[in-house]
């Protein structure tokens, strides 16, 4: 126990991960055939992650999972006489595989489960296009606005049922149209300081995890399955000033977060295998606050002194 804690009851939980990344990337800085800047990027992500768990009675289990991402992603940004254009979209594709081994107290097996801590046989695609316009009304107004479309996907075949235990598929799709709008404006005579506001929108698919973990929680609890999630969503307002001089770089912040449908653990009641049920729900609303400063001031031409101060507070309303 420590600061207020419980001891839990397994006698041991041992986790490891191995990631691997490998992309290749091309930049064209100012291609004479767009009059601006080029980037594309082709992925492969790789991740593997196990644990084995033995509970107090001596009972053991070896799960664990396997990522494969592909994923290609392009930019490309375009001057004009109506400002900058900035075009873009990306995919992700995931291949999902996962198992669990469950042993009994004397070391002997006892049977392999459908699935491991998320679905296997599972895939997840996500998707997106989007375009940002900046511009410059008269010498010290920048007004910059964007749009974008997300599509995500989620396929898992191989899902344990938390009723009858058998195997089960879920198949969901999400979408959305997220939009952005910012101003900033030069203020004062030397042009030394900066004054910005904005509005922004935020969305996020439920992931496989959310969707199909069948896996420990805390001490006693255990996290199943579910289909019908929505997505959740976001608004972001923030105002701030930047003030730049000879040798002192200062910016100051404020911002507020409202917070739609929000994704959290849920009990339901019901007992298995000893442990409560949670799953995810839909079934949390709230908001986040903050304010943020930073100064950075140039002590020589070879050393900088900065530092930065948060404060954030939140409130989301849950069951229980």
């Amino acid at each position: 126990s420590w600061r207020g804690t419980t001891t839990g009851n397994e006698l041991r939980r041992s986790l490891d991960q191995r990631r691997t990344l490998a992309y290749l990337q091309y930049r064209a800085v100012d291609p004479a055939s767009l009059d601006g800047n080029l980037v594309l990027s082709l992925s492969y992500h790789e991740q593997e992650e196990s644990r084995l768990r033995i509970r107090n009675d001596g009972r053991m289990d070896d799960q664990g999972t396997n990522v494969g991402t592909l994923g290609a992603w392009g930019q490309m940004s375009i001057a004009s006489r109506s400002g900058i254009w900035t075009f873009g979209a990306e995919a992700y594709h995931d291949n999902v595989d996962s198992y669990r081994d469950d042993y009994n107290a004397d070391g002997s097996f006892r049977r392999s489960a459908i699935q491991g801590p998320v679905a296997d046989d599972a895939s997840y695609l996500t998707g997106g296009v989007f375009v940002q316009n900046q511009l410059t009304i008269g010498e010290r107004t920048d007004f910059v606005t964007g749009i974008r479309f997300t599509q995500s996907r989620a396929d898992a075949n191989g899902v344990q049922d938390p009723l009858t235990g058998s195997r089960i598929a879920i198949d969901d799709d999400w979408n959305d149209v997220t939009g952005s709008i910012r101003i900033s404006r030069q203020m004062g005579s030397r042009d030394d300081t900066r004054f910005y506001a904005g509005v922004s929108q935020g969305f996020r698919a439920p992931n496989l995890s959310d969707l199909t973990r069948f896996d420990s929680a805390r001490s006693n609890e255990i996290e199943t399955p579910v289909s019908g999630l929505d997505a959740e969503r976001f608004v972001t307002y923030e105002i701030g000033l930047k003030n730049t001089r000879a040798n002192l770089d200062l910016q100051m912040s404020a911002y507020y977060t409202s917070i739609d449908d929000l994704i959290i653990r849920t009990p339901t009641g019901r007992i298995i295998d000893g442990e409560s049920e949670i799953t995810k729900r839909n079934s949390a609303g709230g908001h986040v606050k903050g304010l943020e400063f930073q100064a950075r001031y140039r002590v020589t031409d070879s050393w900088d002194l900065y530092g930065n101060l948060t404060w954030m507070d939140g409130q989301v309303d849950t069951f229980p």
